[in-house]
Order: structure tokens, then sequence, then C-alpha cells
């Protein structure tokens, strides 16, 4: 779901207060060794190579800077370089070789700039983000808010590289354990609209295999055709720098409606962390309808039947039950750990005012 979403990019949309795109942040959650986290992501690059290798991917191990000129030059051929550099205003000479002006307004010429970022241990993404590296990492976390939703384009005027990019469409696919999460993750994180951005999926640990086979030649390749042919079916859009608008039949819309007012009601059951780590749940439920609708490979292309919003809102109560529990889990772990740290300090220093222990 989430390479088929980087795939498709701005090629498809709906509409949800703002354009929608199916462009989602990813992240496997299970034990190590047991739930094969990282063999779903191999699998599932391999399938996005195969359909698409211009599909431009980062670990986002260095700056926020590095972290916007991968966007800025995404899917970009090297003879593409000077001139995104110049459009930018990255050099002097903004001349092109027929002795034209070099401005912005060719930045705008392409319908997206796709970055998948993947990393197989989605903490240490999360700690280069939160400044726990070098380069000014603790200011991608910004950056990254905007990008997930896809906006007209994101500045940094720095004097001597100012990036400009343009259609930004970015995804994450990673992966972690509970364990590291909680080690990591806190709970300004969920507030913060990072954690409410993050699909959250459980990975089920497996019975051991002793020799892992590859997979089925044919069911393979039949994977892989299908999703070029989803993917060759909106061409039009990267031709036309238009996506291509999807909208709700009727009976799709009535569903919607129903799904959304229970999604509401069953949120007055939890707490204030829970409602601001599944804050997203709609976003994502439609982000999958979409593409429930794209893959179906319809004659009426640009419809979302009931269906698919049944299934997207499946998929997405199922990813919001694990943040709901992840919430749950590293909240009791932390304040747990809090509490030790209190009670080892009184063991030291005797009793203390509560000002005291607050500071």
């Amino acid at each position: 779901m989430n390479v088929i979403g980087a795939l498709l990019g701005r090629r498809i949309r709906d509409y949800y207060a703002e354009r929608l795109y199916p462009n989602q942040y990813t992240c496997l959650v299970g034990p190590t060794g047991e739930a094969f986290k990282t063999t779903a992501i191999n699998k599932a690059l391999q399938i996005a190579e195969q359909v698409d290798s211009r599909l431009h991917r980062s670990s986002a191990a260095g700056s926020a800077e590095g972290l916007l000129e991968a966007m800025a030059f995404a899917e970009a051929e090297p003879e593409e370089y000077p001139i995104i550099r110049a459009a930018m205003g990255q050099v002097r000479t903004r001349k092109d070789s027929d002795g034209e002006i070099i401005d912005e307004a060719i930045l705008y010429e392409k319908l997206h700039r796709r970055l998948l970022i993947v990393q197989d241990e989605f903490t240490v993404l999360l700690a280069k983000a939160k400044g726990g590296g070098h380069g000014g990492g603790g200011t991608m976390i910004p950056h990254l808010l905007s990008a997930f939703n896809c906006p007209k384009e994101i500045r940094l005027p720095t004097r001597n590289k100012p990036l400009i990019i343009v259609n930004p469409t970015v995804s994450i696919l990673s992966a972690s354990t509970v364990e590291f999460l909680g080690n990591h993750f806190e709970d300004h994180d969920w507030y913060s609209g990072f954690g409410n951005r993050l699909a959250f999926v459980g990975a089920t640990p497996c019975a051991p295999v002793p020799r892992p086979k590859p997979p089925d030649e044919e069911l393979w390749s039949s994977v892989v055709e299908h999703v070029k042919d989803v993917y060759r079916r909106f061409d039009d859009a990267e031709d036309d720098s238009h996506p291509v608008a999807f909208e709700m039949t009727k009976s799709a819309e009535s569903l919607w409606v129903q799904l959304y007012e229970q999604w509401h009601e069953d949120r007055q059951q939890m707490s204030a962390d829970q409602i601001a780590a599944t804050q997203r749940t709609p976003e994502y439920a439609l982000k999958f309808a979409l593409i429930y609708a794209a893959t179906a490979l319809r004659d009426t292309r640009h419809l979302i039947g009931a269906t698919d919003i049944d299934l997207g809102f499946k998929a997405a109560r199922f990813a919001e039950q694990i943040n709901h529990d992840l919430v749950s889990t590293l909240m009791s772990d932390q304040n747990a750990q809090k509490e030790q740290k209190i009670m080892a300090y009184l063991r030291v220093s005797g009793p203390q005012q509560r000002r005291t222990l607050q500071a």
C-alpha cells in the first residue's frame, strides 16, 4: 500500500479539506527477527524498482537541508541539475544555452518530485529528525510535517544555497520494535502532529523458516504487472501535469458518513493521548480507499466505490488500533520509568517538596 502510494504520487488525488494524495508515512512494528519487517520492506521496494526506477529513495540520514535537497532533485536526470540550480537561484548565471533567463516557473512544469524515505529502524530517523545527530537535524521534523500534506512548494531561503521544492511528494517506509519506540518516542511527539502522521502497522511474528525460498515467479510477475498496469493507467496525469481527480459514488459517500460518525463516537472513550495519536484516521482511510479504487482498474477509473471506502476504513482502523495500543504501552512504560527515577532520587536525598520534584 505504501509503495503503491509512493509510485502514484500526484497522479491521483481526492479532496479532504484540501487536495489529498496517496502518500503515507508507515512504520511496521514487531519483534526483531520474528516479524520479517525488513523482508517485507525489501520486497515492496523490489516491486517499486520494477515498476518505475525513477522513484527516488533516501535514508534521510543527513541534515534537514540534505533532505530538502533530495526532494528538490528527486527524479531529475543529471543534465537537469544545472537548470534546477539556476531556477532556485543557486548560481549567478541564470541563462540557458540560448541566452534565455531561467526562472522559478520552470520548476512548476513537473507534476511531482517523489521521494521515498526508507529506514530499516525508524528510531534512527526519529532521533536524527529531533536533532540527535549533526547538521541541523532538529529542523527536519517541521519539513516532514509539511511534506506529508504535499504542499505546492517548500522553501529554504538560505543566502548561499536557496532551495525551492515544487510539488514535493514524500513517503516514509520504516520499521521498529515497541522497545525501541519506547526509548525514543515521547508524549509530545503525538501532540506535535508527527506521531499521528504515522500509520503504525503491526507485524505479526511468524513461524521460523529454516530455509526461506524465493517467491513464486508466476505470482510475483502477476503482482508486478498489475501494479504496472495501475501506474500506466494514469500516465496522462504525468503528461499533462494534472492529477486525475477521484470522487465518491453516492453509496460510497453515504457509507463514508456512517463510518466517520462511528469513528467520531468511538473516540469519546479514548484518552487525550490516544485522541492525539489517532487524529488522522479518516485521512488515512481516504488515502487507502483512493489506492483501492485506483488498483481495481475499473472502467470508471475516477470513482471511489462503497467497497473501497469499506476497505479503506478497515485498514485505517486497524492502524489506529496499533497507534492506540502503542500510546497506552509507551506512556505506561515512560511513566513507570519516571516513577523509578523519582523513587531512586528520594532514597538518596530524602523527602522533598513537590516543586523540587517537578523541577
